[in-house]
């Protein structure tokens, strides 16, 4: 025990040394850029102040006679010394260059991610310096300045100018300088030129098409913006207008055709309806709109609590004595190996001594709990070590920042289709899932333990990330209040659903969606919808007739906010349409995420756990609604407010995480960046789809049997007695004889209620004693 304890006050000091260290380099760094800032500043200065009859060492004015005139110079002789030299050899350049660079070290602090990046662009500026140099020799080769004759660019760009006009002319030196300076000015800028370029001719009157096939005429920028403030009325009529003019003939009288479909529905009629082809967005969104949606979640920045390093590795110290003490009190002997400090759970790796059973050391979380004076303690095993993992809540819970994991390298990381940001594991790293690869997820639940937080991150960074040619998005909100929100989005195949039967319908649609696209992939033989669009991308899959033009097969993501809702209303067809497109809609690029607060077995059925093997759990109410979401205890010891456990597919282990924060006020702000974007343009198709399986599925449900009774699932109250009551006995009176069960199937109610009606029609005498036990009651001849 001794020789264990010498061992773990040995890794801890060599913790606390790498953290010093650590602090050392990142105060060395921020000391030098201080110093560097000042230097800089200093020059500026002597250069703005320059008098050319101050003397110096490199005094270039022949009029300078008395060395011992008054300097005036705001850094004396030195500052003299310098400008003069730098007037000598930049020019004019000099006032520019000392300025530019001020500003870009300001710039720094401001933005610390760039520090990263700094000594690339410092590589940038000396390039920048030679070519500018060059051009203004190029331009004017002398001025005059503050009395003085000198070279415009300096000695250098003088040299410069000559040394390339001896080359390829004055001319090309001209052109050949300008490019070479465009390309440093974007490096030492950090400006990505693509993406520049993408976001300048965005802001043109007219568009260039991916192919290049012309100049297309599009809305003036004013026009735009007059958009978003326009009437639900204005907005419908002015798009059907636009699909008038741009679509075929044939469109046009398919639209006319269903147009009383569409205003049969008063939702409709106030939105937006055309077509993929019609949004006007590029194919993936640029940095510059990327980053401007970034700088909206400003919630962490003051928010956020700070920890303290040295506080916090005292009290995981004083934690791990405890665990060792309180457990060796009731006969478990161990060392706490390793601590980690988590934005919200700190984690202590306790190895048991030979000879300790798991399950004994499992048994004490309770009394662990109660030693620590925590509000949960969890304990499990560590897949690879030998160590139990004892999850301890942190005294200051950090408040995790959904722009800190959107600007993380993984979640930009191109080869992820569908990047979705959860939140940070307990070590603090980043938890980002690829949504394609999962390839659904199953989220619960209890009120307040941050599910609809969870949901709105998941949307946020998908929507942010993606283009609505790249992402389409079909929301089922019951509630109607968590996903409002997002209305008049372009991501939006339509309108947010908020009732029960029309959100059957919409994962109707979603069936029939994946099955065309099956169809047209195998048409094609491609076996997913990467390869199919890869391939349109690339001109390697052409249609196969001339007169049809392929289009891109975006994503489809389907979220549902509460699927309890909709298993009440109808359960059978939700149940078989959530089987069909958990088993099927992979390849073709149709993923779910179904959440609910009530993780039940009626709700999370076997057959849709069974397909769902990504699941997403939060705090619930107890160890059985644990086991229904993550078959394991453990989710009802959460602390809520976003503290989840994950289980990612193919994997037997849990991980444990925080969940990102984002405020209402972020979601609006970001909702109405997004609509200035992508205008909600919604697909005809799919809400004449829609509403017509709605429809199907409400004369399904308001069929009427034999007898002139409502179909009904379960024990249904809300239908009057007395009419439950003369419909059966009008049943008995066409069969002749009646039982119990006969009624309860008929009727599709439970056996108490059928039971009550028999009695009923007994003491009323509409029916008599049956023959045997088991047997029908006959009905009475009189009756």
């Amino acid at each position: 025990m001794a020789m264990s304890s010498e061992l773990q006050n040995k890794n801890q000091n060599v913790n606390i040394m790498q953290n010093n260290e650590a602090n050392n380099k990142e105060y060395l760094k921020e000391y030098t850029h201080v110093l560097l800032l000042g230097v800089a500043f200093c020059v500026f200065v002597s250069i703005i102040t320059y008098n050319p009859a101050d003397p110096s060492a490199f005094n270039i004015s022949s009029q300078v006679t008395n060395k011992l005139a008054e300097i005036t110079n705001t850094f004396g002789p030195i500052g003299a010394s310098v400008a003069d030299w730098c007037f000598q050899v930049f020019g004019i350049g000099a006032i520019v260059f000392s300025f530019v660079f001020i500003a870009q070290l300001l710039n720094t602090f401001r933005r610390p991610k760039l520090k990263s990046r700094f000594p690339l662009r410092i590589f940038g500026y000396p390039q920048l310096i030679f070519c500018y140099l060059g051009l203004l020799s190029l331009i004017a080769p002398e001025t005059h300045f503050r009395g003085i004759d000198l070279y415009t660019g300096g000695l250098l760009g003088n040299s410069i100018a000559v040394y390339v006009i001896s080359l390829i002319g004055k001319s090309g030196a001209i052109i050949a300088l300008s490019i070479a300076g465009l390309a440093s000015l974007t490096l030492s800028l950090g400006i990505r030129p693509i993406a520049t370029v993408s976001y300048l001719l965005s802001l043109l009157p007219f568009r260039v098409t991916k192919d290049f096939v012309g100049i297309v005429s599009d809305v003036a920028p004013e026009k735009e913006k007059e958009s978003v403030q326009l009437t639900h009325e204005e907005i419908f009529r002015r798009n059907r207008e636009e699909i008038k003019k741009n679509n075929s003939e044939n469109r046009i009288n398919k639209i006319s055709q269903n147009e009383n479909i569409i205003n049969d529905n008063n939702s409709m009629e106030s939105e937006n309806i055309g077509t993929l082809n019609n949004i006007n967005s590029a194919f993936s969104i640029t940095k510059t709109d990327y980053d401007s949606l970034l700088n909206l979640l400003d919630y962490h920045k003051t928010n956020s609590p700070k920890k303290n390093p040295e506080i916090e590795n005292q009290k995981l110290r004083q934690e791990a004595n405890q665990i060792e003490d309180k457990l060796a009190s009731f006969g478990v002997k161990g060392t706490v190996v390793r601590s980690q400090n988590g934005p919200v759970i700190n984690v202590h790796e306790f190895e048991p001594a030979s000879g300790i059973k798991v399950n004994k050391v499992l048994s004490l979380q309770d009394d662990l709990t109660l030693a620590l004076k925590a509000q949960s303690v969890l304990i499990g095993l560590q897949p690879g070590k030998s160590a139990l993992g004892i999850e301890i809540p942190a005294s200051i819970r950090e408040t995790v920042s959904l722009k800190e994991i959107m600007e993380s390298p993984h979640f930009q990381n191109p080869k992820i289709p569908l990047p979705v940001a959860l939140g940070k594991n307990v070590d603090g790293s980043p938890l980002i899932a690829d949504l394609s690869a999962m390839p659904h997820l199953l989220v619960a639940g209890s009120t307040g333990s941050g599910k609809s937080v969870c949901i709105n991150i998941m949307l946020m960074s998908l929507m942010m990330s993606k283009t609505p040619r790249q992402l389409r998005l079909l929301l089922v909100d019951p509630k109607m209040l968590e996903l409002s929100n997002y209305d008049g989005i372009g991501h939006l195949l339509m309108p947010v659903v908020t009732e029960p039967d029309k959100a059957a319908g919409a994962l109707k649609w979603a069936i029939e969606e994946m099955e065309r696209r099956y169809r047209l992939m195998k048409n094609y033989q491609v076996r997913n919808v990467m390869t199919f669009n890869n391939g349109i991308e690339k001109g390697e899959i052409k249609a196969q007739d001339p007169t049809v033009k392929l289009e891109y097969l975006p994503y489809i993501v389907v979220v549902v906010d509460e699927l309890s809702d909709l298993m009440m209303t109808a359960p059978k067809d939700v149940e078989d349409s959530i089987q069909r497109l958990a088993q099927k809609a992979r390849a073709a690029g149709i993923h779910l995420i179904l959440a609910t607060q009530r993780p039940s077995v009626d709700v999370l059925t076997g057959v849709i756990k069974a397909n769902l093997p990504c699941r997403l759990s939060f705090q619930v109410s107890s160890r059985h609604d644990s086991r229904t979401i993550i078959e394991n205890i453990g989710a009802e010891r959460l602390l809520g407010k976003g503290d989840m456990l994950f289980l990612p597919p193919g994997i037997s282990k849990v991980i444990r995480a925080q969940c990102a924060f984002v405020t209402d006020k972020e979601i609006n702000s970001i909702s109405d960046k997004l609509r200035k974007l992508y205008p909600a343009f919604y697909e005809a198709d799919v809400m004449q789809d829609i509403e017509r399986a709605s429809q199907d599925l409400r004369q399904k449900n308001d069929k009427v049997s034999a007898f002139g009774m409502p179909s009904i699932s379960g024990d249904n109250e809300t239908i009057d007695e007395n009419t439950l009551y003369d419909k059966a006995v009008e049943f008995a009176r066409e069969c002749g004889n009646v039982s119990t069960s006969s009624i309860q199937r008929e009727f599709r109610i439970g056996y108490n209620r059928a039971a009550r009606l028999m009695d009923r029609m007994i003491r009323e005498g509409v029916v008599g004693q049956s023959e045997a036990t088991g047997k029908p009651r006959p009905v009475l001849k009189r009756f």
